[in-house]
């Protein structure tokens, strides 16, 4: 079932400005957070809503996380924000802790993954493959490589939503 208007208005006035600055420390422009979080709202638009009511929080900040990823890949700054794990000096000591744990928990459940759904992240995410390249270079059929990767996301999605409740 998609979201009600009115909690869809709710949410929206809720979270757009904390959404806003956490991508906005990602991609260092106001702009192109901007569009990063109204990419994170139309997603919502189109998700089951009771699928993610429980963890809404952690699903907004996951997806902003991501979209904001994919717009410095488009940029050509993914490199330039991971190699600097997007942690500023003079920020926090507390808070570049709680972002390199944060990173070090993502990586640590992606290795759970079996091999295969490693490689296709890696290939689809971090080599920019479509699913088609990807599917003739593992000998495989696009519909797999698509299952895999959506499976493979979903898992990391629960498994992170748990660590951030922890």
């Amino acid at each position: 079932m998609q979201i009600s208007e009115e909690k869809f208005n709710e949410v929206y006035k809720e979270y757009f400005p904390r959404l806003l600055g956490h991508s906005k420390k990602i991609l260092k422009r106001h702009d192109l957070a901007e569009d990063t979080v109204h990419e994170v709202f139309s997603r919502l638009l189109k998700q089951d809503f009771n699928k993610i009511e429980d963890y809404l929080k952690q699903w907004l900040f996951l997806v902003s996380y991501t979209c904001s990823l994919k717009q410095l890949k488009k940029e050509n700054r993914f490199i330039e924000a991971v190699e600097s794990d997007s942690i500023s000096e003079d920020a926090n000591p507390f808070e570049n802790l709680n972002k390199k744990e944060m990173y070090k928990d993502m990586f640590s459940l992606i290795k759970k993954l079996g091999p295969k759904q490693q490689e296709i992240l890696k290939l689809r995410f971090y080599s920019d493959l479509q699913y088609k390249q990807i599917a003739k270079k593992m000998k495989t059929t696009e519909g797999s490589v698509g299952f895999h990767l959506s499976i493979s996301l979903r898992d990391l999605r629960k498994e992170f939503a748990k660590s951030i409740d922890k």
